[in-house]
């Protein structure tokens, strides 16, 4: 009888692979599409979504914003301290019909790049405050004030839809100086919300320049001060050297004495930074940033100029800083050789946008009771004291040539502003305004901008009509 054969019995293996079994039956070209499919879903990051109910939440949302992101207000929210947070990248804020409220202290938004897009939330009470300047015999200038409910930086936008901004406002930094004759030190200019290094006691070394949010320090002794903020400019080190320059959003730091060096400058301010002081032996004030103040020089030597809305430092027999547009120039002489801080100015009451920023209105809109205010300027033991700082366009400011406002409501919609839209009236910037879109747009001020006015739908109404 002939021997039969067994059959070889199945693994057992595939049996108790279960459900992933069925993988392993299909044909190897069927599994690339799945895997394909995968990594396309696992390469693409969730969309980031956050609600808001207080100033912590709120703040912590803005921090965690990554690709294009959604935050929701679930409340109205009355800010106790500032945000401190620079968007840049897109972002969706749902206001739902709740207010975001400054308690006429705090500012708003501040957009540094992508597009921020606001629906349905009114804004009010907000407030951007520029540092002060430094308190030192050389009085550090004043930062700017600008954009109370929200500042659009270069290359940044801001899209609104159905929000109010209302009794919101910008308030330039005051410039500084000192009665205290101690040692002829130059403080720090402010930021464009940190103030300036500087306590009127006197270092050697020059104080650091204030941040967008942080303050600059005070020299140690013979040490300059560090620059406030993210990237502050290091002061100048023991032996004498200048301060280092501020990053964006930061300070300069202060010059420091020693090594028998003269004329050695405080760093230059970043982005929203102000320049450091001089040191006592004939140090130079370093210029201030974007809307930073100019840092105090010395007995001998200049204050620095501020940057745009920022005011000059105080200076020595060479004077004080001009004072960037807009903003007070700081004081300077001889008989006694101090000079206080030019104050900054306050712009955009409500909203700034800087040259190659872009604002676009949809939507319902209601711009009123926002204000502006200058700086003023810093006293001096000599009697030379800083100029104060304007006040210019307490509803929108448009710096620069290439800052774009496009009113876009649909038809059917109807927009009002009662506060001014202001530029820099041809001096070294003109911008105009677009209406587009089927609906009403309301301009109920007495406008100051110089640019031209391009209508291309819907209606564009002046005054009361």
């Amino acid at each position: 009888m002939q021997n039969k054969k067994s059959r070889p019995r199945p693994r057992a293996q595939s049996r108790r692979m279960g459900a992933f079994a069925h993988v392993h039956s299909l044909p190897r070209f069927a599994l690339r599409p799945l895997a394909l499919g995968c990594l396309l879903a696992c390469a693409a990051p969730a969309a980031f979504a956050c609600n808001a109910s207080d100033t912590a939440s709120l703040a912590g949302c803005l921090t965690g914003i990554a690709g294009d992101s959604t935050i929701t207000l679930t409340g109205n929210i009355t800010l106790n301290a500032n945000l401190n947070v620079v968007i840049g990248s897109n972002v969706t804020i749902n206001g739902g019909g709740f207010t975001l409220s400054g308690g006429g202290q705090f500012r708003g938004f501040f957009v540094g790049g992508g597009t921020t897009t606001i629906n349905n939330l009114t804004m009010s009470n907000l407030k951007a405050t520029g540092g002060a300047g430094g308190a030192e015999l050389e009085g550090g200038g004043g930062g700017m004030g600008a954009g109370g409910a929200v500042f659009v930086q270069s290359g940044a936008a801001l899209v609104i839809n159905n929000v109010s901004l209302s009794s919101n406002n910008a308030t330039g930094g005051a410039g500084s100086g000192s009665t205290n004759f101690v040692t002829v030190t130059g403080g720090g200019g402010g930021g464009m919300g940190g103030a300036g290094g500087g306590t009127g006691n006197g270092p050697d070394g020059g104080d650091g320049g204030g941040g967008l949010f942080a303050n600059g320090a005070t020299a140690a002794g013979s040490t300059g001060g560090n620059g406030g903020g993210p990237n502050g400019g290091a002061g100048g080190p023991a032996g004498g050297g200048p301060g280092g320059s501020g990053g964006d959003y930061s300070g300069g730091g202060g010059s420091s004495l020693g090594g028998g060096a003269f004329s050695v400058p405080g760093g230059a301010g970043g982005l929203g930074g102000g320049g450091g002081g001089g040191n006592t032996s004939a140090g130079v004030g370093g210029a201030g940033g974007f809307g930073g103040g100019g840092g105090g020089g010395s007995d001998t030597n200049g204050g620095g100029a501020g940057g745009f809305g920022g005011g000059g430092g105080g200076g020595g027999i060479f004077g004080g800083g001009a004072g960037g547009f807009g903003a007070g120039a700081g004081g300077g002489g001889s008989s006694p050789t101090s000079g206080g801080g030019g104050g900054g100015a306050g712009m955009g009451g409500a909203i700034f946008v800087m040259d190659g920023a872009s604002v676009t209105v949809n939507g319902t809109l209601s711009v009123n009771g926002n204000t502006v205010t200058g700086g003023a300027g810093g006293t001096s033991f000599g009697g030379h004291p800083g100029g104060g700082g304007s006040a210019l366009g307490d509803g929108i400011f448009l710096q620069g040539n290439n800052a774009v406002l496009d009113f876009n409501p649909a038809n059917g919609v109807t927009q009002t502003v009662s506060n001014v839209i202001a530029d820099q009236g041809g001096n070294g910037g003109s911008v105009g305004i677009t209406k587009s879109g089927a609906g009403i747009t309301i301009l109920q001020a007495q406008n100051t901008y110089t640019g031209t006015t391009s209508i291309t739908g819907g209606t564009l109404q002046v005054g009361n009509g």
